[in-house]
Formats: structure tokens, C-alpha cells, sequence
């Protein structure tokens, strides 16, 4: 979260979540989202309670109106009751922001980053050691090496020339459906080599023939990563249901069997949330929009699973922060979709 208050005195901008009723602009922002074109009608002519500065860089998120048709909302915007806003408030100390602001509850929009297991230790072991220990040829003898699923990255971005440089093939890589957030330059498949290109590399030594799928939740900026939020992976993530509840319709030709979510991110202490108790707070709280927006990808559906996403509380793990030994908090969901 931000800093209590500005260095010279003025009170600190907070950026927040908020769920709005269905608007017209609120409308037209999404279907711009799923239609990848601009907007009609600019976002900051949305109503919103005094106290309230909505961001018109974000794409509103249809959320449907119970978690039964989040999924058809994804598709069908227009049809959707409720939809997830980015909005900025300023406070006077972001430690205490309100929880309502004109009966609207204020969701905290933590920053989030890359989840490295150690982050100042080398690899360690092999390619050919991993591949051993996931009994990789076994599994491609039995006709599981990946053919026929996709494999979203939601990451920092892949870089296809350098995992063909490694790799010594060019991966299979699907560049229509990979997905990237607004004012982000580079192409899917061409973001700066980092965590998300280690991730996807990670992926194909047990599942070769796979294709991946780009969607860079914390794409580099000039050289720097940087600061996505919970509300840039909302975003992600309603572009995915979108994509895939088409893909997957019941009777429709599947062009994949199956699809994998890759996470290696999260918040990386409680400090970037809200404090304890309050009812916008993300790591422990289940009414959060991102988890509203998680929770229809568990119900049973058709042969595609997300493995982890990284969000919350529920399995401290021990992490150096300023030179003392906290939990670092991570929530990990096995999803179906």
C-alpha cells in the first residue's frame, strides 16, 4: 500500500476495487475488452459515489451476477448485472481506508509480484534431472506430452526466440488467444527474458508438445518489472474465461483438450494489503471480486485444469523481510474449467 501521506503533507492516492451496478460505459468498456478494440464511450462518464476517481486505463470486468454466470458474462458483457472497476481514492492515512464510500464496499488492489522459491540461491540440478524425476519419458510413452493442451503463462511474458534458442525447436505458441494489459509495447511472445520465460521452459520439459499462451500480468518497462496488481490479473483472467468458455461450449470443436494456468506470483507480504479486518482486504477474504472471479474455473466442466493461483493466506512460508523472518503468505486453489 501506498505511504500514509505524500512527503509534502497531501494525502496519498490509493488505488482500490470497487463493483458497480451495469452502466452503459461500464458496457461498452468491457465489450472493448472482449472485442480488443477502444472503448465508445469513455469510462469517466460512469456514475460513481463522490470520493471515487474511476481509472479509465482499466477495462471494466463483467462479474456477471452470482457466480453461476460469470462465465457468460465473460463472453456476453452486455448481459452481465455487475462489473469490477479500478478506481483511485485519496486517504489521509492508507492504513485506515474506508470500507464503504457511498455504500459501495472498497476493495484493496494490492501490487503483486513474481513468487521465486529462493531468490538469492542459483539453480540447482538439470534439465535432464527434472525430466528424471517427472518420469518425463514414461509419460511421453504413454502419449502425455502435452499434444493438444495449451498452457497460459501468467507471468512476466515469454520471449519465443530465446526458448527457441534453448529449447533448439521453435515451441508451439498460439499468439491470437495470449492476451496483454494496456500500454504494454511489446508483442506476445517477445517480452524481455525473465521469470515468465523461465516459467514456460519450466512447462515444456514434461510437456513438449504443448502450446503455450502469453499473458504477461507483470510485463517489463524499459528494463524495470512492473507493479501489476490483483486488478491487472482480474483482467487477465476474464479475458482467459472469455477465450475458453468459447472454446470449450459444449459441442463446439475444441481446438484444445485441455488447458493449464500457470502462476508463479502473489502478494509478497500483508503490508501491501489492507490491515486485518477490514472487509475489502484480499488475503484472507473470500468476497474479493478476484476470487469471485476464480471460483466458477473450480466447478466440474469439461478436461481442462488450472493448476495453482497464487493469492492469499493459507500456507505461510518463512521469507527475510527487512532482516526479519515473517510468513509469506501465499493461497494456492487447484481449479477445473
Amino acid at each position: 500500500m501506498p505511504q500514509p501521506m505524500e512527503p509534502d503533507g497531501r494525502p496519498a492516492r490509493v488505488s482500490a476495487i470497487v463493483v458497480l451496478g451495469s452502466q452503459e460505459p461500464l458496457v461498452d468498456s468491457a465489450m472493448a475488452a472482449r472485442e480488443r478494440r477502444a472503448p465508445r464511450i469513455g469510462l469517466e462518464n460512469a456514475r460513481l459515489p463522490k470520493g471515487l476517481a474511476i481509472d479509465p486505463a482499466f477495462n471494466a470486468v463483467p462479474l456477471g451476477s452470482t457466480r453461476h454466470d460469470i462465465l457468460q458474462a465473460a463472453v456476453q458483457p452486455n448481459l452481465s448485472k455487475n462489473f469490477v472497476v479500478r478506481v483511485y481514492l485519496d486517504v489521509a492515512d492508507s492504513t485506515n481506508a474506508p470500507e464503504k464510500i457511498g455504500g459501495l464496499t472498497v476493495f484493496a488492489n494490492p501490487v503483486i509480484s513474481p513468487f521465486l522459491t529462493c531468490g538469492g540461491d542459483p539453480p540447482l540440478g538439470a534439465t535432464s534431472h527434472v525430466a528424471t524425476n517427472l518420469k518425463s519419458a514414461t509419460l511421453a510413452a504413454g502419449g502425455l506430452d502435452g499434444s493438444g493442451v495449451a498452457i497460459a503463462i501468467v507471468d512476466t511474458g515469454i520471449n519465443i526466440p530465446h526458448l527457441t534458442g534453448k529449447l533448439g525447436r521453435v515451441p508451439r505458441f498460439d499468439v491470437a488467444n495470449s492476451w496483454s494489459p494496456a500500454g504494454v509495447a511489446a508483442a506476445p511472445g517477445y517480452h524481455a527474458v525473465h521469470h515468465g520465460t523461465m516459467c514456460a521452459y519450466d512447462a515444456l520439459i514434461a510437456a513438449p508438445n504443448a502450446t503455450l499462451l502469453d499473458y504477461p500480468v507483470l510485463p517489463l518497462v524499459g528494463g524495470s518489472l512492473a507493479s501489476g496488481t490483483i486488478a491487472t490479473a482480474v483482467r487477465a483472467f476474464a479475458d482467459l474465461m472469455a477465450n475458453w468458455s468459447v472454446a470449450f461450449a459444449p459441442g463446439g470443436a475444441a481446438k484444445y483438450k485441455a488447458l493449464v494456468v500457470n502462476n508463479s506470483w502473489g502478494v509478497y507480504h500483508p503490508s501491501n494489503d489492507f490491515p486485518p479486518g477490514h472487509r475489502g482486504r484480499y488475503i484472507d477474504n473470500s468476497s474479493h471480486p478476484s476470487i469471485s472471479r476464480y471460483r466458477p474455473l473450480r466447478e466440474p466442466a469439461p478436461t481442462s485444469y488450472l493448476r495453482p493461483v497464487i493469492a492469499g493466506p493459507n500456507v505461510p512460508r518463512p521469507f527475510v523481510w527487512d532482516g526479519r523472518r515473517v510468513p509469506l503468505w501465499a493461497r494456492m486453489h487447484i481449479m477445473k474449467y
